[in-house]
């Protein structure tokens, strides 16, 4: 076992809730999983890399509380999501979306240029041929959000939308249904967005950002098999 696989054996349990408090030490950890010790010890600063774990002298390793970890890491929202637990990305993630998208969305309608508009619209044409292609919608739905972030040519905001990426991909992903009229309305939304962004319009922009937001969470919500809520909830949470 290599320590990449060592890292995702002991990231999914430490997610999964399997590691309350302290790890094994090295050399348990070595027998265990027929290992050397310079793979354990490779696999566990990737845990301290990703805010799982931390490492003290004479102390050992210990699993760091949940809100410390890195939340905006792949490998991160990849254990939580296997573990079981992915409904405390799901909340999260809906509220940073709600909190940042929108205002990238109005800055976008404000100040995309030509080629933005052009790049978006790409997009959203790559996501109306791949209906039956999820990993190629996901990437295509991606495309379209990293572009309207370089749209709002904010640099914070830009940046702010590229940290969500991880974010957004584990979103979409789960809130995929091989359902032709929820991709339809998922594409029209997308098109009716390009559109505010187009004419200028920042507030429709804004408010159809959090419309698509708000759509994915329903179908987040129905596949985690919670009650959907309705269209016209109100988003205080954000």
């Amino acid at each position: 076992m290599k320590a990449e696989s060592l890292l995702g054996t002991l990231g999914r349990q430490i997610a999964a809730g399997d590691v309350l408090a302290e790890l094994p030490s090295e050399n348990a950890l070595a027998k265990r999983y027929d290992v050397s010790r310079t793979t354990v010890r490779a696999a566990m600063q990737g845990l301290v890399a990703r805010g799982l774990i931390e490492i003290r002298p004479a102390s050992g390793a210990s699993v760091r509380d949940h809100e410390q970890w890195d939340w905006l890491d792949d490998d991160v929202l990849k254990w939580v999501c296997d573990s079981g637990n992915r409904h405390m990305i799901h909340q999260a993630g809906f509220d940073a979306r709600l909190l940042i998208e929108p205002s990238i969305a109005a800055l976008a309608a404000e100040h995309a240029r030509p080629a933005d508009l052009a790049e978006m619209d790409a997009a959203i044409t790559a996501m109306e041929g791949a209906h039956s292609d999820s990993e190629s919608f996901h990437l295509a739905d991606m495309a379209f959000h990293q572009t309207m972030a370089r749209a709002s040519h904010n640099p914070i905001l830009s940046r702010l939308g590229r940290a969500l990426e991880s974010v957004q991909r584990t979103l979409f992903e789960h809130s995929y249904r091989p359902n032709q009229n929820e991709i339809e309305l998922t594409v029209a939304l997308h098109r009716e967005l390009l559109e505010a962004i187009r004419i200028r319009q920042p507030q429709q922009a804004t408010e159809l950002s959090r419309r698509l937001i708000e759509t994915c969470d329903r179908r987040l919500q129905s596949n985690d098999g919670e009650p959907p809520q309705p269209a016209d909830r109100p988003s205080t949470t954000a």
